[in-house]
């Protein structure tokens, strides 16, 4: 598992991809992310998301997940309420506190 600043900083990569579509932009980041397994590769997504401040919600019942995900959403400064839904939990995540 990559540390959160990095998956911050490939977040923000992929956000430059997305909003210029410059081809040199759109390689780095596929290049870099293509080196990644698939749990951090998702992990970027799930930053970049909140970094754009969508609001949405998962259900996890892996408890190191759900500990990944509070996590990094805690260090790059999102909200996340956590609802017990028996062995699983939902995640309900808002966007970047300003």
């Amino acid at each position: 598992m990559i540390d959160s600043d990095e998956i911050v900083r490939l977040a923000a990569l992929r956000l430059k991809a997305v909003k210029s579509n410059l081809e040199g932009d759109v390689s780095m980041w596929a290049r870099e992310v293509a080196q990644l397994n698939d749990a951090d590769a998702l992990m970027t997504f799930f930053a970049a998301d909140l970094m754009e401040g969508k609001r949405f919600s998962v259900t996890i019942s892996n408890p190191e997940i759900i500990t990944l995900h509070r996590s990094l959403a805690q260090h790059i400064g999102a909200s996340v309420e956590e609802i017990e839904l028996g062995a699983s939990t939902e995640m309900v995540f808002g966007p970047l506190a300003r």
